[in-house]
């Protein structure tokens, strides 16, 4: 994966899905932290950042989802557990099968990474966001309204 830490900073490359469905959006909490964010991963060396959505998301959520179109690039500066990050993201809004048992709205779901780290799964309603525990915080207002072309977010949490 590409991910390194240098000078008290830890780097990393992540692409993320962004799944819609019946006015919600697929979030993802990992224990025992209480934020949600969208589900994804890091990008390998010599990987394209659109293989690795679709490798990531049939690994952690079991959906084989589609690309439909780059969204969003996004530079996030944040702190967690006491250590600074800097994540450069590609998110992406991605199509699942329209079969799918995941896009039951009444039900949270579970994955696990290879590490053993459970992953839980949840749909939230679009307008109940502004509330939600959500990282990084322009989601809350940008899932919303997704731009029509690719823009460029630089988000800065503490």
């Amino acid at each position: 994966m590409i991910a390194f830490e240098r000078n008290d900073w830890l780097f990393d490359f992540r692409v993320a899905g962004i799944v819609l469905h019946r006015e919600h959006v697929l979030l993802l909490r990992v224990e025992p932290h209480d934020f949600w964010f969208l589900p994804g991963g890091h990008v390998e060396i010599g990987e394209l950042a659109d293989h690795a959505l679709v490798r990531e998301m049939r690994e952690e959520t079991g959906l084989q989802v589609e690309i439909n179109r780059l969204v969003w690039v996004l530079e996030n500066f944040f702190a967690h557990e006491g250590r600074r990050h800097h994540e450069l993201g590609f998110l992406y809004l991605v199509t699942p099968p329209a079969d799918a048992a995941e896009l039951d709205l009444s039900r949270e779901f579970y994955g696990q990474e290879e590490n053993g780290t459970q992953l839980i799964f949840r749909w939230h309603r679009l307008d109940a966001l502004a509330d939600l525990h959500l990282h990084p915080s322009f989601l809350r207002t940008g899932l919303n309204a997704l731009p029509g072309s690719i823009t460029h977010i630089v988000q800065k949490d503490t």
